[in-house]
């Protein structure tokens, strides 16, 4: 009878996108870096045979709407188990909580152009949509009205700051290499 499981990864850092529901097994034990698995006091490995990983589990509740982990520093991964000398080992999955960073967002080939209006917000008819820039599936787009140029002087290759909004916006943060002209 075995009295204690114990089960630990190497790298519990990542990055927003890397880790979701369709990552094959193959591809998380990439990114973990490697785990010990301590089975009744044995440390072993999946190499030797001796018990593999036979599924990852995410929570629900974490899971943004291109499919994939969502950012934050208490995220759970689950990994079930399996052994042939212990039949049901971790059948639910042993927990490991990491961290996920949110992604850089790169919107400098947004352009950013405008008549001169005295304001240094964007037109109206500015395009939203970033759906080029983020994880297919994810619902983000600008937020015009937290959005604009940093004065409102008539030039060329200003520093705009564009903020966005959506239900999975916590998952970026926007690099501040945005220009445009008024």
């Amino acid at each position: 009878v075995v009295e204690s499981v114990s089960f630990d990864i190497t790298n519990k850092t990542f990055t927003y996108g890397q880790i979701g529901v369709n990552t094959a097994i193959e591809d998380v034990l990439a990114l973990i870096e490697g785990f010990t698995l301590s089975i009744g006091g044995v440390t072993t490995d999946v190499e030797n045979g001796f018990a593999s990983i036979s599924s990852i589990l995410l929570d629900n509740g974490s899971i943004s709407g291109a499919g994939l982990l969502k950012a934050g520093s208490d995220m759970t991964i689950s990994f079930v188990i399996t052994s042939s000398n212990f039949v049901g080992l971790m059948s639910n999955g042993y927990s490991i909580t990491v961290e996920i960073k949110v992604k850089d967002l790169d919107l400098s080939s947004v352009e950013v152009v405008k008549q001169y209006d005295e304001t240094n917000k964007l037109p109206a008819s500015f395009d939203t949509n970033i759906d080029a820039y983020i994880e297919s599936g994810d619902r983000v787009e600008i937020d015009l009205d937290n959005s604009g140029f940093y004065d409102a002087e008539v030039g060329t290759n200003k520093p705009v700051l564009l903020s966005i909004k959506g239900e999975d916006s916590a998952n970026y943060k926007v690099l501040n290499n945005v220009k445009g002209d008024i």
